[in-house]
């Protein structure tokens, strides 16, 4: 080489490798490499060993370009040599159950001999050969160790091992995978790499699952880590999105997370997040309308009211409303309670208006007025009638309906000389930290309906600008008026 002479050698095989480019810089790296003890052990399983009369024979036949020949005589007799031997014939043709089943045999039989025949210092147990072997054609050769597993007639240790090398790579690019997604900043961010996260990593999870099994520990950590990453993406886009199909798009992470968490821990906290996404899906369909209601209420409550105005805002929610009943269905409690508030507010306006009207009759002792908020409010009261509410509203309704029947009833009978009274009236609904509207509707905050509207406060509208608005109104205005006992004075004698 060094006086510019190209050197070849009879087992570079060209019948079956392709040529060998020799430089001074590659030999002198070859030279060095092999003078360390454990790289001898090591380079020595991947080429040709001449230690018997019978190599002598087969080596005639395999540079004569009789491969077939030469192998057949390796077979006929076991031994270090014929094994590595064989070996390397069946990694140049490509035949991996060829180089499993030798490689393997050489190990389990001759781990000690094969130490002592390449290196005495060096004593190794078959274990700890085959993990060179395997680990060597996988870093330096590039083969896929899959190519090596299940290989029927391999040791156990020989399968423990090559499941050992697909399972390493798999789990680091598991791993890796979930340390970019972390990285994601924002709602629109995290749900892509949540999406990601969750397709890139199927399949690797998949064929971790078929070699380890569901019980092995191994696999519960890293499915476990995996589902936690999911999920936090799912949670991290969802409690900052605006998007309308917000609830769809976590579910689709975190019900994946929930299908592959294993541990009871993971698992739980997969399970309750699927829980909350369930109970404020209706919500959701229905934002633009609770938007909409929470403006009007909002409005209606600083204004000074009349009757007329009562029934524009009566007549103004039924739009609303009746979207609302097409996508949720006219017994749902969500839509359900969001009408008996416009009911509630209503029937507390229209309370005021007939309580100050007869306050006033007490003063000026003129009926005229009073008859006209009645009859007004009556016309008010009979377009409620036709809203959906639930059983309490409608009790509340009925008794100030009947209340006002009577007073309307009465101021027929009497003459315009009669006089009125006005009762005092109670105190409206007190605030608390509860969800308003529902703890008082069903007057229990454990109530299981209360829970589901709770969440859609505390997980939806309280984390949006105008879902705060409509919170703030249902705490600031005693909107369910049963509760508080907003009641018409019934006090014409």
């Amino acid at each position: 080489m060094k006086v510019g002479k190209s050197i070849s050698f009879p087992l570079d095989l060209p019948s079956y490798l392709p040529a060998i480019i020799r430089t001074n810089l590659c030999i002198e790296s070859a030279q060095s490499a092999i003078e360390l003890p454990m790289n001898q052990i090591k380079y020595s399983m991947f080429w040709f060993m001449k230690l018997t009369q019978f190599d002598e024979i087969a080596f005639k036949h395999l540079l004569g370009g009789n491969i077939s020949q030469a192998k057949d005589i390796w077979s006929k007799k076991d031994g270090v040599s014929a094994q590595i031997n064989l070996t390397v014939c069946g990694m140049i043709e490509g035949n991996f159950t060829t180089v499993a089943l030798n490689a393997d045999k050489l190990f389990q039989l001759f781990a000690e001999e094969y130490c002592k025949t390449v290196n005495e210092t060096i004593k190794l147990s078959t274990s700890e050969l085959i993990e060179i072997f395997i680990n060597t054609l996988k870093s330096e050769w590039k083969v896929n160790v899959a190519n090596f597993a299940n290989i029927s007639g391999t040791s156990a240790t020989w399968q423990k091992i090559t499941k050992a090398g697909l399972v390493e790579p798999i789990i680091e690019m598991i791993t890796g995978a979930i340390a970019e997604a972390k990285i994601a900043k924002g709602s629109r961010a995290n749900y892509s790499a949540g999406i990601k996260l969750m397709n890139s990593t199927k399949k690797p999870l998949l064929q971790l699952k078929s070699l380890l099994g569901i019980s092995d520990m191994q696999y519960q950590i890293i499915a476990d880590k995996l589902a936690q990453a999911i999920l936090q993406r799912g949670i991290n886009y969802f409690n900052d999105s605006e998007d309308d199909d917000a609830p769809q798009k976590a579910m689709n992470l975190q019900g994946y997370a929930l299908s592959i968490a294993v541990g009871q821990v993971v698992k739980g906290r997969c399970k309750n997040n699927v829980d909350i996404l369930n109970n404020i899906v209706p919500g959701y369909k229905i934002k633009n309308e609770v938007q909409r209601i929470g403006e009007k209420l909002d409005k209606f409550k600083k204004s000074i009211h009349t009757i007329y105005q009562i029934e524009t805002f009566v007549d103004g929610s039924k739009t609303d409303l009746s979207s609302i009943v097409q996508k949720l269905g006219k017994t749902d409690s969500l839509y359900l309670n969001i009408s008996s508030a416009v009911v509630s507010a209503a029937i507390n306006a229209l309370v005021e208006k007939i309580n100050a009207a007869q306050k006033i009759v007490t003063i000026s002792y003129d009926l005229s007025s009073l008859r006209g908020e009645v009859s007004s409010a009556s016309t008010v009261m009979s377009k409620i009638a036709s809203f959906d509410m639930t059983t309490e509203c409608r009790n509340y309704f009925n008794k100030n309906n009947t209340a006002l029947k009577n007073i309307n009833s009465q101021l027929i009978n009497y003459g315009s000389h009669q006089t009125t009274e006005s009762s005092p009236r109670p105190s409206g609904a007190s605030s608390s930290d509860g969800c308003y509207i529902a703890t008082m509707v069903y007057g229990d905050y454990d109530h299981p309906q209360v829970m589901v509207l709770r969440d859609f406060r505390d997980n939806y509208l309280d984390k949006r600008s105008w879902g705060k608005q409509f919170i703030k109104f249902i705490i600031s205005t005693p909107l369910i008026g049963w509760k508080g006992s907003r009641t018409i004075s019934l006090s014409i004698r």
